[in-house]
């Protein structure tokens, strides 16, 4: 009896066309197109390193701060920018001719930025840039404060340290992701939600055969002598 219950509610499972088509066929034809559109989209959105200019003028050279920080953001396996040190002219025309995103110039110790366009390359230039700047303010109110307490010999060193621990101090996130992580593989974890709901809904359909509130066959099933553990396994199996 097990296996004649468990051949005919698979046979009957096949012939609900609905059920096959919401269960099979459409996470095969989602994920097929998840794949078509999401293949290549980590690729196209992968951050490149970014082409700056930088006006070398005197306010910048003695400027540690611009120095030292964009001197560490254009060096190594993983730096942000390649960078050219320049004259303002020959960063107008770099800019001009679109081989450049933007480019930097102090003037009277303010940081002033140049593009043609907006994008996410001139986003970042900002963004760095601000960022630099304020710290830049931070390093100056402290000097400040320790030349009106009366210390004119300042040691740089153990400001510049006191100062990067103050602005990293709140920094405790830690990446443990794996590496080979794709983010986009939400979607595909979604779709495999998605079937693993449709399974039940499909183990649902099967003991409703079983039930003789729901149709004839499950009147016939109650009426049968076979004990209903063995027609509940055999349906959920099937």
């Amino acid at each position: 009896m097990f296996i004649h219950n468990f051949k005919y509610t698979f046979i009957t499972l096949l012939k609900n066309k609905a059920l096959i088509f919401w269960s099979f066929a459409f996470p095969l034809i989602l994920g097929t197109l998840f794949n078509l559109a999401f293949s290549n989209i980590v690729n196209s959105e992968k951050l490149s390193i970014i082409d700056i200019a930088i006006v070398d003028n005197e306010e910048f050279k003695s400027n540690e701060l611009y120095v030292n920080t964009f001197n560490e953001l254009s060096k190594g396996d993983n730096k942000l920018f390649n960078i050219q040190y320049l004259k303002e002219e020959g960063a107008k025309d770099l800019l001009d001719d679109d081989k450049i995103s933007g480019y930097l110039k102090l003037e009277n110790k303010e940081p002033k930025l140049y593009f043609n366009k907006n994008g996410i390359n001139q986003t970042i230039f900002k963004y760095v840039v601000e960022e630099i700047d304020s710290e830049s303010i931070i390093v100056n109110n402290i000097i400040e404060q320790e030349i009106i307490n009366g210390n004119v010999n300042i040691d740089y060193n153990k400001l510049y340290e006191y100062v990067s621990s103050m602005l990293n101090k709140d920094v405790n996130v830690h990446d443990i992701s794996s590496k080979h992580m794709d983010f986009m593989m939400i979607e595909f974890y979604t779709l495999i939600a998605f079937v693993c709901l449709y399974g039940g809904i499909i183990g649902m359909t099967a003991i409703n055969f079983s039930l003789a509130n729901m149709g004839s066959i499950g009147k016939r099933i109650e009426a049968s002598p076979t004990k209903k553990s063995i027609i509940v396994l055999s349906s959920l199996l099937s």
